[in-house]
Protein backbone atom coordinates (compact mmCIF):
# COMPACT_ATOMS: atom_id res chain seq x y z
CA UNK A 1 0.00 0.00 0.00
CA UNK A 2 1.23 3.57 -0.76
CA UNK A 3 2.95 5.27 1.80
CA UNK A 4 0.67 8.47 1.29
CA UNK A 5 -2.48 6.66 2.33
CA UNK A 6 -0.73 5.75 5.41
CA UNK A 7 1.45 8.82 6.62
CA UNK A 8 -2.05 11.29 6.57
CA UNK A 9 -2.94 12.42 10.04
CA UNK A 10 -6.59 11.19 10.62
CA UNK A 11 -10.01 11.71 12.63
CA UNK A 12 -13.10 10.97 12.93
CA UNK A 13 -15.29 10.69 9.93
CA UNK A 14 -19.16 10.17 9.98
CA UNK A 15 -19.60 7.29 8.82
CA UNK A 16 -17.81 4.42 6.92
CA UNK A 17 -19.61 4.57 3.89
CA UNK A 18 -19.05 8.03 3.24
CA UNK A 19 -15.42 7.45 4.16
CA UNK A 20 -14.54 4.10 2.03
CA UNK A 21 -15.99 6.43 -1.22
CA UNK A 22 -14.14 9.65 0.15
CA UNK A 23 -10.80 6.83 0.02
CA UNK A 24 -11.38 5.87 -3.21
CA UNK A 25 -12.01 9.15 -4.96
CA UNK A 26 -9.28 10.55 -3.47
CA UNK A 27 -6.47 8.31 -4.05
CA UNK A 28 -7.93 5.59 -6.38
CA UNK A 29 -6.88 2.17 -4.05
CA UNK A 30 -10.26 0.91 -4.70
CA UNK A 31 -9.20 -2.99 -3.91
CA UNK A 32 -7.13 -1.95 -1.03
CA UNK A 33 -9.40 -0.18 0.38
CA UNK A 34 -12.34 -2.73 -0.07
CA UNK A 35 -9.90 -5.23 2.06
CA UNK A 36 -9.05 -3.00 4.60
CA UNK A 37 -12.65 -1.94 5.57
CA UNK A 38 -13.74 -5.92 5.33
CA UNK A 39 -11.00 -6.31 8.15
CA UNK A 40 -11.64 -3.63 10.36
CA UNK A 41 -13.86 -0.44 9.46
CA UNK A 42 -13.01 1.48 12.19
CA UNK A 43 -9.04 1.75 10.91
CA UNK A 44 -9.93 4.42 8.86
CA UNK A 45 -10.84 7.99 9.39
CA UNK A 46 -11.36 11.43 8.05
CA UNK A 47 -10.19 14.60 9.33
CA UNK A 48 -13.23 16.68 10.37
CA UNK A 49 -10.69 19.90 9.79
CA UNK A 50 -10.12 19.42 6.08
CA UNK A 51 -11.21 16.38 4.94
CA UNK A 52 -7.76 14.50 4.59
CA UNK A 53 -7.82 11.15 4.60
CA UNK A 54 -5.75 8.06 6.20
CA UNK A 55 -5.09 4.89 7.84
CA UNK A 56 -4.52 4.59 11.48
CA UNK A 57 -2.73 1.53 13.46
CA UNK A 58 -4.57 -1.24 13.62
CA UNK A 59 -3.89 -4.57 15.82
CA UNK A 60 -6.70 -6.63 14.34
CA UNK A 61 -5.28 -6.07 10.84
CA UNK A 62 -1.75 -5.37 11.81
CA UNK A 63 -2.08 -2.33 8.81
CA UNK A 64 0.16 -0.13 10.53
CA UNK A 65 3.15 2.33 9.64
CA UNK A 66 6.46 0.45 9.55
CA UNK A 67 8.03 3.15 11.04
CA UNK A 68 6.07 4.05 14.06
CA UNK A 69 7.55 7.55 15.45
CA UNK A 70 8.78 6.60 19.04
CA UNK A 71 6.54 7.48 22.07
CA UNK A 72 8.16 10.63 23.67
CA UNK A 73 7.42 11.66 27.55
CA UNK A 74 4.68 13.89 28.06
CA UNK A 75 6.10 17.62 28.26
CA UNK A 76 3.09 20.31 29.93
CA UNK A 77 4.23 23.35 28.40
CA UNK A 78 3.57 22.11 24.66
CA UNK A 79 0.18 20.46 25.17
CA UNK A 80 -0.80 23.64 26.80
CA UNK A 81 -2.08 24.74 23.17
CA UNK A 82 -1.90 22.17 19.99
CA UNK A 83 -1.85 22.56 16.25
CA UNK A 84 -4.71 21.73 14.69
CA UNK A 85 -5.32 20.12 11.64
CA UNK A 86 -5.66 22.91 9.15
CA UNK A 87 -6.46 23.21 5.66
CA UNK A 88 -3.74 26.83 4.07
CA UNK A 89 -6.87 27.44 1.91
CA UNK A 90 -8.96 29.78 2.37
CA UNK A 91 -12.82 27.76 3.55
CA UNK A 92 -14.53 30.95 4.27
CA UNK A 93 -15.36 32.98 1.45
CA UNK A 94 -16.78 35.91 3.84
CA UNK A 95 -13.88 37.68 5.48
CA UNK A 96 -15.63 40.67 6.94
CA UNK A 97 -18.07 40.36 9.09
CA UNK A 98 -20.34 43.47 10.91
CA UNK A 99 -21.36 44.36 14.03
CA UNK A 100 -23.50 46.67 16.28
CA UNK A 101 -27.04 48.10 17.17
CA UNK A 102 -28.12 44.79 18.20
CA UNK A 103 -27.38 42.60 15.26
CA UNK A 104 -24.48 40.68 14.31
CA UNK A 105 -22.94 38.66 11.55
CA UNK A 106 -20.48 36.37 13.82
CA UNK A 107 -20.60 34.86 17.89
CA UNK A 108 -19.22 33.30 20.12
CA UNK A 109 -18.20 30.56 18.97
CA UNK A 110 -16.21 31.94 15.93
CA UNK A 111 -12.69 33.27 17.96
CA UNK A 112 -10.44 31.21 15.06
CA UNK A 113 -11.87 33.33 12.59
CA UNK A 114 -12.98 36.81 14.22
CA UNK A 115 -10.22 36.08 16.68
CA UNK A 116 -10.92 36.65 20.64
CA UNK A 117 -11.99 40.41 20.55
CA UNK A 118 -14.05 40.06 17.22
CA UNK A 119 -15.98 37.14 18.78
CA UNK A 120 -16.70 38.70 21.90
CA UNK A 121 -18.02 42.17 20.41
CA UNK A 122 -20.09 40.29 18.00
CA UNK A 123 -21.74 38.03 20.77
CA UNK A 124 -21.84 41.26 23.04
CA UNK A 125 -23.63 42.86 19.84
CA UNK A 126 -26.07 40.20 19.01
CA UNK A 127 -27.26 39.72 22.67
CA UNK A 128 -28.26 43.62 22.49
CA UNK A 129 -26.08 45.81 25.01
CA UNK A 130 -24.78 49.18 23.66
CA UNK A 131 -21.45 47.80 21.50
CA UNK A 132 -20.07 51.04 19.12
CA UNK A 133 -20.61 49.30 15.83
CA UNK A 134 -17.72 48.03 13.64
CA UNK A 135 -16.34 45.38 11.68
CA UNK A 136 -13.85 42.81 11.60
CA UNK A 137 -11.82 41.29 9.06
CA UNK A 138 -11.49 37.79 9.65
CA UNK A 139 -7.85 35.90 10.47
CA UNK A 140 -8.02 33.92 7.10
CA UNK A 141 -8.03 36.69 5.20
CA UNK A 142 -4.60 37.99 7.24
CA UNK A 143 -3.04 34.61 6.26
CA UNK A 144 -3.71 34.87 2.72
CA UNK A 145 -2.31 38.72 2.88
CA UNK A 146 0.85 36.66 4.32
CA UNK A 147 0.80 34.08 1.57
CA UNK A 148 0.55 36.29 -1.43
CA UNK A 149 4.11 38.25 -0.71
CA UNK A 150 1.70 41.11 2.11
CA UNK A 151 -0.56 42.35 -0.10
CA UNK A 152 -4.21 42.81 0.45
CA UNK A 153 -6.14 39.91 -1.08
CA UNK A 154 -8.50 40.85 -4.48
CA UNK A 155 -11.52 42.40 -3.46
CA UNK A 156 -11.07 42.67 0.40
CA UNK A 157 -10.75 46.47 0.30
CA UNK A 158 -14.14 46.59 -1.23
CA UNK A 159 -15.37 44.36 1.28
CA UNK A 160 -14.02 46.88 3.70
CA UNK A 161 -15.04 50.12 2.54
CA UNK A 162 -19.01 48.42 2.59
CA UNK A 163 -18.50 47.11 6.06
CA UNK A 164 -17.29 51.04 6.22
CA UNK A 165 -20.65 51.75 4.85
CA UNK A 166 -22.64 49.70 7.33
CA UNK A 167 -21.37 51.17 10.17
CA UNK A 168 -21.76 54.67 8.74
CA UNK A 169 -24.90 54.63 8.68
CA UNK A 170 -25.74 52.89 12.07
CA UNK A 171 -23.65 56.15 13.63
CA UNK A 172 -25.11 59.10 11.35
CA UNK A 173 -21.16 59.93 10.86
CA UNK A 174 -18.89 59.55 7.86
CA UNK A 175 -15.25 59.26 7.41
CA UNK A 176 -13.67 62.48 6.61
CA UNK A 177 -16.99 64.21 6.94
CA UNK A 178 -15.67 67.68 8.90
CA UNK A 179 -19.48 68.09 9.54
CA UNK A 180 -20.31 64.64 11.12
CA UNK A 181 -17.27 63.39 11.75
CA UNK A 182 -16.20 59.17 12.20
CA UNK A 183 -12.96 57.93 13.82
CA UNK A 184 -12.22 54.56 14.29
CA UNK A 185 -9.99 52.86 16.20
CA UNK A 186 -8.20 49.82 14.44
CA UNK A 187 -6.98 47.00 16.76
CA UNK A 188 -5.80 43.31 16.28
CA UNK A 189 -7.34 40.68 17.65
CA UNK A 190 -5.87 36.74 17.25
CA UNK A 191 -7.60 33.48 18.57
CA UNK A 192 -5.72 33.64 21.51
CA UNK A 193 -4.65 36.65 23.59
CA UNK A 194 -1.26 37.69 23.39
CA UNK A 195 -1.44 41.40 24.63
CA UNK A 196 0.81 44.11 23.42
CA UNK A 197 2.14 42.03 20.59
CA UNK A 198 0.60 43.49 17.56
CA UNK A 199 -0.30 46.96 17.17
CA UNK A 200 -3.23 49.49 17.77
CA UNK A 201 -4.29 52.49 15.90
CA UNK A 202 -6.80 55.28 17.25
CA UNK A 203 -8.38 58.41 16.59
CA UNK A 204 -7.95 56.91 12.97
CA UNK A 205 -9.73 59.38 10.36
CA UNK A 206 -8.56 63.09 11.33
CA UNK A 207 -6.96 65.79 8.90
CA UNK A 208 -7.00 69.36 8.71
CA UNK A 209 -10.39 69.55 7.98
CA UNK A 210 -12.10 66.72 10.14
CA UNK A 211 -10.15 68.28 13.33
CA UNK A 212 -11.98 71.46 12.62
CA UNK A 213 -15.27 70.22 12.40
CA UNK A 214 -14.13 68.31 15.97
CA UNK A 215 -12.73 71.71 17.22
CA UNK A 216 -16.55 73.03 16.20
CA UNK A 217 -18.29 70.12 18.41
CA UNK A 218 -15.58 69.40 21.22
CA UNK A 219 -13.59 72.12 21.80
CA UNK A 220 -10.15 73.35 19.78
CA UNK A 221 -7.84 71.62 22.54
CA UNK A 222 -9.58 68.64 23.02
CA UNK A 223 -9.36 68.68 19.37
CA UNK A 224 -5.53 69.37 18.73
CA UNK A 225 -5.01 67.48 21.37
CA UNK A 226 -6.43 64.51 19.68
CA UNK A 227 -4.51 65.02 16.61
CA UNK A 228 -1.35 65.58 17.72
CA UNK A 229 -1.50 62.45 19.43
CA UNK A 230 -2.91 60.50 16.28
CA UNK A 231 0.06 61.92 14.17
CA UNK A 232 2.29 60.64 17.08
CA UNK A 233 0.73 56.87 17.01
CA UNK A 234 -0.20 56.64 13.00
CA UNK A 235 3.88 57.50 12.53
CA UNK A 236 5.27 55.66 14.72
CA UNK A 237 2.55 51.94 13.82
CA UNK A 238 2.19 52.57 10.75
CA UNK A 239 4.90 54.58 8.92
CA UNK A 240 7.46 53.19 11.22
CA UNK A 241 8.68 56.46 12.22
CA UNK A 242 10.42 56.60 15.74
CA UNK A 243 8.38 57.70 18.45
CA UNK A 244 11.43 59.75 19.66
CA UNK A 245 10.90 62.18 16.81
CA UNK A 246 7.92 63.63 18.53
CA UNK A 247 8.29 62.98 21.94
CA UNK A 248 11.55 65.41 21.30
CA UNK A 249 9.22 68.44 19.56
CA UNK A 250 6.85 67.95 22.49
CA UNK A 251 9.72 68.24 24.82
CA UNK A 252 11.02 71.30 23.31
CA UNK A 253 7.87 73.21 23.17
CA UNK A 254 7.44 72.55 27.13
CA UNK A 255 11.06 74.20 27.65
CA UNK A 256 10.06 76.94 25.58
CA UNK A 257 6.85 77.35 27.17
CA UNK A 258 8.35 77.14 30.52
CA UNK A 259 5.83 74.47 31.87
CA UNK A 260 6.13 70.83 32.80
CA UNK A 261 2.65 69.35 31.93
CA UNK A 262 1.11 68.30 28.43
CA UNK A 263 -1.63 69.85 29.99
CA UNK A 264 -0.57 73.05 30.10
CA UNK A 265 0.01 73.33 26.49
CA UNK A 266 -2.97 75.68 25.15
CA UNK A 267 -5.01 75.03 21.95
CA UNK A 268 -2.36 77.35 19.78
CA UNK A 269 0.30 75.49 20.99
CA UNK A 270 -1.59 72.45 20.02
CA UNK A 271 -1.77 73.63 16.60
CA UNK A 272 1.67 74.69 16.45
CA UNK A 273 3.18 71.14 18.02
CA UNK A 274 0.50 69.46 14.92
CA UNK A 275 2.35 71.60 12.27
CA UNK A 276 5.98 70.09 13.70
CA UNK A 277 4.99 66.70 13.86
CA UNK A 278 3.68 66.67 10.16
CA UNK A 279 6.99 68.01 9.26
CA UNK A 280 8.49 65.21 11.14
CA UNK A 281 6.83 63.33 8.51
CA UNK A 282 8.92 64.83 5.56
CA UNK A 283 11.91 64.44 7.44
CA UNK A 284 11.81 60.61 8.54
CA UNK A 285 9.95 59.39 5.48
CA UNK A 286 10.49 61.88 2.65
CA UNK A 287 7.12 61.87 2.01
CA UNK A 288 3.56 64.01 3.25
CA UNK A 289 1.38 62.60 6.10
CA UNK A 290 -1.37 60.41 4.45
CA UNK A 291 -4.48 63.52 4.98
CA UNK A 292 -7.03 61.24 3.49
CA UNK A 293 -9.18 58.82 5.58
CA UNK A 294 -9.89 55.81 3.42
CA UNK A 295 -5.69 56.03 2.44
CA UNK A 296 -5.11 55.89 6.78
CA UNK A 297 -7.37 53.27 6.68
CA UNK A 298 -5.46 50.82 4.15
CA UNK A 299 -2.28 51.66 5.63
CA UNK A 300 -3.54 51.11 9.21
CA UNK A 301 -4.78 47.14 8.41
CA UNK A 302 -1.79 46.76 6.33
CA UNK A 303 0.50 47.46 9.41
CA UNK A 304 -1.90 45.66 11.66
CA UNK A 305 -1.52 42.27 9.42
CA UNK A 306 1.87 42.81 9.26
CA UNK A 307 2.27 43.20 13.33
CA UNK A 308 1.45 38.93 13.08
CA UNK A 309 5.30 38.47 11.68
CA UNK A 310 6.80 41.36 13.75
CA UNK A 311 9.82 40.00 15.84
CA UNK A 312 7.70 40.11 19.51
CA UNK A 313 5.07 38.44 18.34
CA UNK A 314 7.09 35.75 16.79
CA UNK A 315 9.24 35.16 19.95
CA UNK A 316 6.12 35.19 22.15
CA UNK A 317 4.38 32.68 20.21
CA UNK A 318 7.46 30.41 20.36
CA UNK A 319 7.65 31.01 23.82
CA UNK A 320 4.61 30.02 24.62
CA UNK A 321 3.98 27.48 22.05
CA UNK A 322 1.36 28.99 20.27
CA UNK A 323 0.86 27.09 17.03
CA UNK A 324 -1.62 26.70 14.57
CA UNK A 325 -3.09 30.35 14.57
CA UNK A 326 -4.20 31.42 10.90
CA UNK A 327 -2.90 35.00 11.36
CA UNK A 328 -4.69 37.99 13.34
CA UNK A 329 -8.46 39.39 13.02
CA UNK A 330 -8.52 43.32 12.61
CA UNK A 331 -11.32 44.93 14.33
CA UNK A 332 -12.08 48.54 12.93
CA UNK A 333 -14.68 50.11 15.42
CA UNK A 334 -16.02 53.81 15.93
CA UNK A 335 -14.33 55.31 18.57
CA UNK A 336 -16.86 56.37 21.72
CA UNK A 337 -15.56 58.60 24.66
CA UNK A 338 -19.08 58.38 26.37
CA UNK A 339 -19.06 54.20 25.97
CA UNK A 340 -15.41 54.49 27.60
CA UNK A 341 -16.57 56.54 30.57
CA UNK A 342 -19.15 54.60 31.33
CA UNK A 343 -17.51 51.16 31.96
CA UNK A 344 -14.54 52.78 33.42
CA UNK A 345 -17.36 54.18 35.81
CA UNK A 346 -19.14 50.95 36.22
CA UNK A 347 -15.49 48.97 36.58
CA UNK A 348 -15.11 50.90 39.93
CA UNK A 349 -18.56 50.43 40.59
CA UNK A 350 -18.22 46.31 40.52
CA UNK A 351 -14.56 46.26 42.22
CA UNK A 352 -16.65 48.18 44.94
CA UNK A 353 -19.65 45.51 45.65
CA UNK A 354 -17.36 42.35 44.81
CA UNK A 355 -16.78 41.51 48.13
CA UNK A 356 -20.16 42.10 49.46
CA UNK A 357 -23.91 41.13 48.52
CA UNK A 358 -25.64 42.92 45.51
CA UNK A 359 -27.94 44.51 47.74
CA UNK A 360 -29.15 47.78 49.06
CA UNK A 361 -26.17 48.51 51.11
CA UNK A 362 -23.73 47.20 48.06
CA UNK A 363 -25.99 48.94 45.52
CA UNK A 364 -25.43 52.50 47.56
CA UNK A 365 -21.98 51.40 47.72
CA UNK A 366 -21.42 51.34 44.28
CA UNK A 367 -23.00 54.53 43.64
CA UNK A 368 -20.66 56.64 46.25
CA UNK A 369 -17.74 54.53 44.87
CA UNK A 370 -18.59 56.38 41.31
CA UNK A 371 -19.09 59.30 42.63
CA UNK A 372 -16.12 59.40 44.98
CA UNK A 373 -13.80 58.57 41.72
CA UNK A 374 -15.37 61.03 39.65
CA UNK A 375 -14.14 63.93 42.62
CA UNK A 376 -10.90 61.96 43.38
CA UNK A 377 -9.91 62.43 39.12
CA UNK A 378 -10.95 66.39 39.71
CA UNK A 379 -9.18 67.13 42.09
CA UNK A 380 -6.18 65.01 41.14
CA UNK A 381 -6.00 67.07 37.94
CA UNK A 382 -6.86 70.62 39.90
CA UNK A 383 -3.64 69.95 41.70
CA UNK A 384 -1.25 68.76 39.34
CA UNK A 385 -2.49 72.01 37.31
CA UNK A 386 -1.85 74.02 40.28
CA UNK A 387 1.73 73.05 41.72
CA UNK A 388 2.41 72.00 38.20
CA UNK A 389 3.48 68.20 39.40
CA UNK A 390 3.27 64.89 37.26
CA UNK A 391 0.69 61.88 38.66
CA UNK A 392 3.88 60.06 39.63
CA UNK A 393 5.06 62.90 41.44
CA UNK A 394 2.03 63.95 43.10
CA UNK A 395 1.35 59.57 44.26
CA UNK A 396 4.53 59.06 46.22
CA UNK A 397 4.44 62.60 47.97
CA UNK A 398 0.38 61.83 49.09
CA UNK A 399 1.20 58.15 49.60
CA UNK A 400 2.06 58.67 52.94
CA UNK A 401 -1.15 60.21 53.84
CA UNK A 402 -3.09 58.00 52.25
CA UNK A 403 -1.25 55.51 54.40
CA UNK A 404 -1.98 57.00 57.43
CA UNK A 405 -5.63 57.76 56.27
CA UNK A 406 -6.23 54.27 55.65
CA UNK A 407 -4.83 52.20 58.85
CA UNK A 408 -6.87 55.21 61.01
CA UNK A 409 -10.26 54.77 59.09
CA UNK A 410 -9.75 51.20 57.30
CA UNK A 411 -10.83 48.72 60.37
CA UNK A 412 -13.72 51.00 61.62
CA UNK A 413 -15.12 51.05 57.67
CA UNK A 414 -13.96 47.04 58.03
CA UNK A 415 -16.16 47.08 61.10
CA UNK A 416 -19.32 48.43 59.91
CA UNK A 417 -19.46 46.64 56.38
CA UNK A 418 -18.24 43.17 57.14
CA UNK A 419 -19.15 43.24 61.32
CA UNK A 420 -15.63 41.83 60.98
CA UNK A 421 -12.64 43.34 63.34
CA UNK A 422 -9.35 43.17 61.21
CA UNK A 423 -7.34 42.81 64.29
CA UNK A 424 -8.66 39.32 65.03
CA UNK A 425 -7.39 37.54 62.32
CA UNK A 426 -3.73 36.00 62.88
CA UNK A 427 -1.81 36.90 59.49
CA UNK A 428 1.13 34.67 58.31
CA UNK A 429 3.89 36.73 56.70
CA UNK A 430 3.12 34.96 52.83
CA UNK A 431 0.38 34.82 50.77
CA UNK A 432 0.24 31.49 49.03
CA UNK A 433 -0.66 31.45 45.36
CA UNK A 434 -1.65 28.20 44.28
CA UNK A 435 -1.95 26.93 40.73
CA UNK A 436 -3.36 23.59 39.53
CA UNK A 437 -1.70 23.55 36.46
CA UNK A 438 2.00 23.32 35.88
CA UNK A 439 2.08 26.02 33.59
CA UNK A 440 -0.50 28.20 35.09
CA UNK A 441 -0.37 31.43 32.05
CA UNK A 442 -1.86 28.93 29.25
CA UNK A 443 -3.63 26.69 30.95
CA UNK A 444 -7.21 26.83 30.63
CA UNK A 445 -10.00 25.42 33.51
CA UNK A 446 -10.80 22.05 31.43
CA UNK A 447 -6.78 21.31 31.23
CA UNK A 448 -7.06 20.28 27.19
CA UNK A 449 -5.77 23.59 25.69
CA UNK A 450 -7.19 21.65 22.78
CA UNK A 451 -7.68 24.69 19.83
CA UNK A 452 -9.99 24.22 17.37
CA UNK A 453 -12.91 26.38 15.73
CA UNK A 454 -15.12 26.82 18.49
CA UNK A 455 -13.17 26.28 21.90
CA UNK A 456 -10.12 28.21 22.21
CA UNK A 457 -7.73 28.51 25.66
CA UNK A 458 -9.35 30.64 28.20
CA UNK A 459 -7.66 33.28 30.54
CA UNK A 460 -4.99 32.04 33.11
CA UNK A 461 -7.34 30.66 35.89
CA UNK A 462 -5.63 32.27 38.93
CA UNK A 463 -6.62 30.63 42.65
CA UNK A 464 -5.68 32.05 45.63
CA UNK A 465 -5.77 31.99 49.27
CA UNK A 466 -7.96 34.59 49.70
CA UNK A 467 -8.86 34.30 53.60
CA UNK A 468 -5.97 34.38 55.66
CA UNK A 469 -5.86 31.63 58.90
CA UNK A 470 -3.73 31.11 61.18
Amino acid sequence: MSSTVKGVLVRSAANAVHTRKLLKEKYGYADQIDHLFRANPSSIRVSRWSGQVGVIRSQANKFSNSNPKPKREPNILSQAILTPVSDPTSTTKKRVFTFGKGRSEGNKGMKSLLGGKGANLAEMASIGLSVPPGLTISTEACQEYQQIGKKLPQGLWEEILEGLRIVEDDMGAFLGDPSKPLLLSVRSGAAISMPGMMDTVLNLGLNDEVVGGLAAKSGERFAYDSFRRFLDMFGDVVMGIPHSLFEEKLENMKNEKGINLDTDLTASDLKELVEQYKDVYVEAKGEKFPSDPKKQLELAVKAVFDSWDCPRAIKYRSINHITGLKGTAVNIQCMSIKLSLMVLLLGVGIATITDLQLNILGSILSLLAVVTTCIAQIMTNTIQKKFKVSSTQLLYQSCPYQAMTLLISGPFLDRLLTNQNVFSFNYTPKLVLKDTESDSLLHDETGTGTLNDVDVPKAPAWKSDKDLHA
